[in-house]
């Protein structure tokens, strides 16, 4: 039988305790990582929007065409690289 003294128990619970403590605080850090990440993805697509809206109001096709395809290209970054490692595989866009 082990015996644990009561010393030792509770530096394991005080370690315990502050380990949970620390990934309290770095959840809510990740999670308002997130928001700001989530909010500068919403801004970019709105601005990109604005730009097409201006352009379709000007009677400028090209440019509307251009933050179109803008829109669409950076949709398709932001999904490839939530699915894709960048880290490790050449991403299909530079190929």
């Amino acid at each position: 039988m082990v015996e644990v003294s009561t010393v030792g128990l509770a530096a394991i619970v005080r370690s315990v305790t502050v380990a949970v403590v620390a990934s309290k605080e770095m959840t809510l850090w990740l999670l308002l990582a997130l928001l700001g990440l989530i909010k500068l993805l919403v801004a970019s697509l709105m601005l990109l929007e604005r730009a097409r809206r201006a352009a379709l109001r000007r009677d400028d096709n090209d440019f509307a065409l251009l933050a179109t395809c803008m829109q669409a290209s950076f949709l398709i970054a932001v999904i490839s690289g939530a699915f894709i490692s960048v880290q490790l595989q050449t991403p299909f866009w530079i190929l």
